[in-house]
C-alpha cells in the first residue's frame, strides 16, 4: 500500500453564510495532512453568486483555481475567474476573468454567459507550468 500526505494541502468549496444567501467560494489550507485546517478565506466578491471551485497543485506552492461567479449581482452574467497563490494557498492572486471569448455558443454575451452549467470543470497543470481550465 502507498501512502503519502501532500503539504500543504489546498481545500475549495462554495457555501452560503445566511439561509438562502449568495454563495461564496471559501480556500483552506492545512500543513499537517488536514488533522487541522486554516480559517476560511474568501476567493470570490462578497455580495455575488459563486459556484464550482476547482482546484490544483504542483507541490512548491504552486497552486492554480477556477471559479464560476455573477457579477455585477446579475443571474444571466455568469463568469470564470482564475486565482494562483505561490505559498501553498495563504495568499492569492487577484482575480482574472478567464471568460471573456468574444465568439462561439450563442448563451454568450459581453457580460458573461447566462447559466453555470453544472460542476463538472477541471483545471491541470501542464509539465512546462501552463494552466489548463476545462
Amino acid at each position: 500500500m502507498l501512502s503519502f500526505i501532500v503539504d500543504p494541502l489546498v481545500l475549495l468549496y462554495d457555501g452560503a453564510t445566511t439561509p438562502s444567501g449568495n454563495e461564496t467560494v471559501w480556500s483552506r489550507t492545512s500543513t499537517n495532512g488536514g488533522v487541522s485546517w486554516s480559517a476560511r478565506q474568501a476567493l470570490s466578491t462578497a455580495g455575488e453568486m459563486a459556484d464550482f471551485p476547482a482546484v490544483e497543485s504542483r507541490g512548491s506552492g504552486d497552486v492554480r483555481a477556477w471559479y464560476m461567479q455573477t457579477i455585477g449581482g446579475n443571474f444571466d452574467a455568469w463568469n470564470v475567474w482564475y486565482r494562483s497563490s505561490t505559498n501553498g494557498g495563504s495568499t492569492w492572486s487577484a482575480p482574472v476573468k478567464i471568460s471573456d471569448s468574444t465568439g462561439g455558443a450563442p448563451y454568450k454575451t459581453a457580460a458573461g454567459f447566462g447559466e453555470p452549467y453544472g460542476d463538472y470543470g477541471e483545471i491541470a497543470i501542464t509539465n512546462g507550468g501552463k494552466t489548463i481550465a476545462t
